[in-house]
């Protein structure tokens, strides 16, 4: 599936609707269009979900969310 620019742009400095607890910054100039983790969405190894699946995510988020970032946080 071709990539939604349009999702993308329109992401720029909206709020993060992920705020994770604990998570200090959610700053609108960093939200990006975050493809959804799960496999249900339709990700698989070295493919992202379908472009709809997805939400608002200030960078801190955004690495929660891909686990980039180690967090107490349950994944569920």
């Amino acid at each position: 599936m071709k990539p939604n620019n349009k999702i993308r742009q329109a992401a720029k400095g909206e709020t993060c609707t992920l705020l994770f607890p604990g998570v200090g910054v959610h700053d609108p100039a960093t939200v990006v269009w975050a493809h959804s983790p799960f496999p249900g969405d339709g990700k698989s190894m070295g493919a992202k979900s379908y472009e709809f699946c997805g939400c608002l995510a200030c960078h801190a988020c955004h690495d929660i969310l891909d686990s980039r970032v180690k967090t107490k946080l349950d994944r569920d």
